[in-house]
């Protein structure tokens, strides 16, 4: 049939639920087509009671997909029909841009219609997250970019040792004149006057030492002997020593016999094996000794009240284990007397020097007063 004017929109709007079957309840569940319907409002419904139309709110009312009378029914009671109005489908597309901002109301956008992965890092405004929006260790490395973390962003004595990987400071790294003497690594405490000197054997492998020829006191530092004193020990450091100085003064002994000085290696003497040759001289002679073995010797001074001033020399080709020597000795009361000795000892596979030890060929040791010194080097 044609219509006069403007062609209403299709379809019958108006539509007849399925039919209710009373029960001693005023609730009941509305279906079309044994589907669950949900009414726009109870006003949308036209509900008719055992012949009587029910007015809306007053009579009934909707929640959701179920329709409430005002009291309960009976078994007896019909509903004799219940009409949806739903009002004229309107088929129409929305405008691109249509929807702005003004017509979506505050905190209406759930999660739930954010698709996944949708906002990207363009749609968060800078500083806008803060730490309480992050999950603990929910930010791993490969979130960081490379140069990101500067160093405002570091607190203060937040990075410790634990977090420097070994070898990883340079020396770009450090400040000039910031390594001071307490951040190096060396095996003695040094005094004024000295210099840093390479000793791989030591601690740190640097040596406070004394300048000037590169010499180095002993520990022992100077001995004043005592009465009957024997067996005096000086310590040499290890670490490619290869020079020993040696310095005497008024030293004599309780008895006759000569003075030994002997090598150790630190836990032993070396009592054999020493080669010497000395020439004992005076204003009217001069004599060549025999070799002895059992230590560097002065060959022929045996008299008791003899009284020494001398300087010895040892040199090492190895860093300590094979020495040369040469002495020089003045002698007193009895005139004037020079003795020069010279030799040489090997102190055995995989030994090095590293003790000089003083002591009387007889038991008696020495007289008190004498002074002995030692000092070491390495060239």
């Amino acid at each position: 049939m044609p219509f006069l004017g403007k062609q209403p929109s299709d379809g019958n709007h108006n539509v007849l639920l399925d039919a209710i079957t009373t029960s001693a309840t005023a609730t009941y569940n509305l279906t079309k087509d044994s589907v669950a319907y949900t009414p726009v409002s109870a006003q949308s419904l036209m509900v008719s009671l055992n012949g009587v139309t029910q007015a809306p709110i007053a009579a009934y009312t909707v929640s959701g997909s179920t329709i409430v009378f005002a009291s309960a029914l009976t078994s007896n009671d019909v509903i004799d029909y219940v009409i949806a109005f739903e009002g004229p489908k309107v088929n129409a597309n929305i405008d691109d841009s249509a929807i702005t901002t003004a017509k979506i109301a505050d905190s209406a956008i759930t999660t739930a219609k954010i698709a996944d992965n949708a906002i990207t890092s363009a749609k968060i405004g800078v500083d806008v997250i803060v730490a309480e929006d992050l999950a603990a260790n929910s930010i791993t490395v490969s979130e960081i970019t490379d140069d990101a973390v500067t160093s405002a962003k570091i607190a203060d004595d937040a990075i410790t040792s634990a977090l420097i990987a070994d070898d990883a400071v340079v020396q770009a790294a450090i400040a000039d004149e910031a390594v001071d003497e307490a951040r190096m690594q060396i095996s003695n405490a040094g005094s004024n006057g000295q210099f840093l000197s390479k000793q791989s054997g030591n601690t740190g492998g640097l040596t406070w030492a004394d300048a000037g020829g590169g010499w180095s006191a002993t520990t022992e530092g100077l001995i004043t002997t005592t009465d009957g004193q024997q067996d005096i020990d000086f310590s040499i450091p290890a670490g490619g020593v290869n020079q020993i100085r040696i310095m005497e003064w008024g030293l004599s002994g309780k008895d006759a016999g000569e003075r030994f000085v002997q090598l150790g290696d630190g836990s032993s003497i070396k009592t054999s094996g020493y080669e010497n040759t000395s020439i004992y001289a005076s204003n009217t002679s001069t004599v060549s000794l025999a070799e002895t073995t059992n230590a560097l010797r002065h060959d022929g001074w045996s008299a008791d009240a003899n009284d020494f001033r001398s300087v010895g020399h040892l040199y090492s080709i190895d860093s300590g284990r094979r020495w040369f020597w040469e002495w020089e000795a003045y002698s007193e009361p009895y005139g004037t007397y020079i003795l020069n000795t010279r030799g040489c000892v090997d102190m055995g596979s995989g030994n090095v020097a590293r003790t000089v030890r003083f002591c009387m060929q007889h038991s008696a040791g020495f007289d008190a007063g004498g002074l002995i010194r030692v000092y070491y080097a390495t060239m």
